[in-house]
């Protein structure tokens, strides 16, 4: 199944949604969130500390990394 969470529109709740929606999905197996946002919100929202050189959407979008490259796991809660 794939949910894509969009609106140019700033201030919506997209972030919100997403990190609830992945929450909740997550409890039944895995969940996969991609974060486009150049802010980088939903990746500081899901607890993950974004370090200098990390890779990003951004360098998979621009091909200089790969997808596998720029995943990060995070904590599973029951």
């Amino acid at each position: 199944m794939i949910i894509a969470c969009a609106n140019q529109k700033g201030g919506v709740a997209k972030t919100t949604r997403v990190i609830c929606l992945g929450g909740l999905l997550v409890k039944t197996g895995s969940c996969l969130v991609v974060d486009l946002d150049p802010q980088g919100n939903l990746t500081t929202g899901l607890g993950v500390e974004v370090k200098e050189n990390q890779i990003t959407s951004y360098e998979m979008i621009t091909e200089r990394a790969t997808a596998k490259d720029a995943l990060m796991a995070t904590s599973r809660h029951p």
